[in-house]
């Protein structure tokens, strides 16, 4: 379920928030759906365990996740997290548009860009499934 690579520059523990994100986006991992514990998690990579929890409590944070003492963590997509995907959406679609225009692309041109790989990702997110 999680791959670490050691030999990134992103710290792992941002490698497993990302990785769970991902998860999420592409419809792997779904609202109350658990996920392994700390320890568990730890063992399984062969990480240490304050890496896990560093994560996981960034998770939490961002409403990602939701930890139920003696219960086990689950995915939890809340409109917090909903509200602060949007906010980074809208910060990468600036520069998105910057380089459109830098390239001289219409409007229109990049709407149909953003339709076709917006499709080519979705369509290999249903294929998941």
């Amino acid at each position: 379920m999680y791959k670490v690579d050691i030999f990134s520059n992103t710290p792992i523990y941002r490698q497993l928030v990302d990785q769970t994100r991902d998860m999420i986006v592409h419809g792997l991992l779904r609202d109350g759906d658990r996920i392994p514990s700390i320890r568990e998690l730890a063992q399984t990579l062969g990480v240490n365990a304050s890496t896990v929890a560093k994560a996981y409590a960034e998770m939490e944070r961002s409403g990602m996740i939701l930890t139920a003492r003696g219960r086990g963590t689950f995915i939890q997509v809340t409109d917090t997290a909903r509200q602060d995907a949007e906010a980074a959406l809208a910060h990468a679609i600036d520069e998105l548009v910057r380089q459109a225009l830098f390239y001289g692309l219409t409007a229109e041109e990049l709407i149909a860009l953003v339709r076709r790989q917006y499709e080519e990702v979705a369509g290999h997110a249903i294929e998941r499934e």
